[in-house]
């Protein structure tokens, strides 16, 4: 039987460096229970292991990485960010978890 669930709405937009800041810094004060993974390539999953938010920022910043994906509760609700960097900036797709 197929699960007859709703997908959960994805949001997405282009962030230029200013406004990647910006959500950094909203995560920093508003965000509680983070997890932040990194990816490094395309062909190779997220690392196994966490990181804080500073250091996903410095490394998507200086192309060390290819994304990170940061987990967080707001507003009572559980969400997954997910950054991956392009030519023209950071991509982010944004989802609550169902549930």
């Amino acid at each position: 039987m197929a699960d007859e669930r709703p997908l959960p709405e994805l949001n997405e937009g282009l962030l230029d460096a200013a406004t990647l800041d910006q959500l950094f810094a909203d995560l920093t004060d508003c965000a509680v229970g983070l997890e932040v993974r990194l990816k490094s390539g395309s062909a190779r999953r997220a690392h196994a292991g966490t990181t804080t938010l500073t250091e996903a920022r410095e490394a998507l910043i200086a192309g060390r990485v290819r994304g990170a994906q940061v987990r967080y509760f707001w507003d009572g609700k559980a969400w997954i960010d997910t950054l991956i960097r392009v030519p023209d900036g950071v991509r982010i797709c944004r989802m609550a978890v169902p549930g």
